[in-house]
């Protein structure tokens, strides 16, 4: 579902996934169950990595 609402425009998909990244972050607490920070701490760097890519797509195809 996120891939089909993300365009091809790079700048928009680094805000998504800026976004994504910080709506996740609210999740990651100190007193959460460890196997629950384990899952989202792969969640936010799947998103961070996405994110990146977004970011070097960005700079490398300017129009």
């Amino acid at each position: 579902m996120l891939k089909t609402t993300l365009t091809s425009d790079a700048q928009q998909q680094v805000q998504a996934w800026s976004e994504l990244a910080d709506a996740l972050s609210y999740y990651m607490k100190n007193t959460a169950d460890p196997d629950w920070t384990t899952i989202m701490a792969y969640a936010k760097r799947k998103v961070n990595r996405s994110k990146q890519n977004a970011m070097f797509r960005r700079k490398r195809f300017k129009d």
